[in-house]
């Protein structure tokens, strides 16, 4: 009789091992980054959470870039799910200053360009110019994408969204 129970404690030690082993294996392989969002101390521009949110991001791309597609064809861009990501909902926050915010709509593929206030010429084209470099594209390649840009009192919606200023003929912000 004690022989019998030993090798059944040991089959089921055997079993239990394996189940842990095979639980851990398959939750550490899913693409799943939980992060949490803590609101900016300036609270100025509109996409910033009031509060903190948390925030599942699944099937993040994998490796140093990804495309993402458009009417006007494929864009190859760096991946900044890379960088620690910081979420507001649906939007990763790639980059956020007391001047300007740039933010990518994970659920249509849409970038945004929020400036606290009406932006100068100089800064509108720096920032342009760090929207490129973060996504290491070119002006061709940032025009084929959805991006919208505004400041509060001109914040871009549905058909009266800004373009980049270098995707537009005249690059003034078209006012209300």
């Amino acid at each position: 009789m004690n022989k019998r129970l030993i090798i059944y404690i040991a089959i089921g030690l055997i079993v239990l091992v394996a189940g842990i082993f095979i639980l851990f294996k398959f939750n550490s392989s899913s693409p799943t980054n939980t992060v949490t969002n803590t609101p900016s101390s300036t609270g100025q521009l509109p996409a910033v959470a009031t509060s903190s949110t948390q925030v599942n991001i699944t099937h993040a791309p994998q490796g140093l870039t990804f495309q993402i597609g458009t009417p006007k064809g494929l864009v190859t861009v760096n991946n900044f799910y890379t960088l620690p990501p910081v979420v507001d909902e649906e939007f990763l926050i790639l980059q956020n200053t007391d001047q300007y915010q740039i933010n990518y709509d994970t659920e249509t593929n849409q970038f945004y360009i929020y400036f606290s206030s009406s932006p100068s010429s100089t800064l509108r084209t720096l920032v342009e110019g760090k929207f490129t470099s973060l996504l290491g594209i070119s002006q061709d390649d940032a025009c084929k994408l959805n991006v919208a840009e505004g400041f509060p009192g001109n914040l871009p919606v549905g058909s009266e969204r800004q373009d980049l200023s270098f995707c537009n003929s005249n690059g003034a912000f078209q006012t209300k």
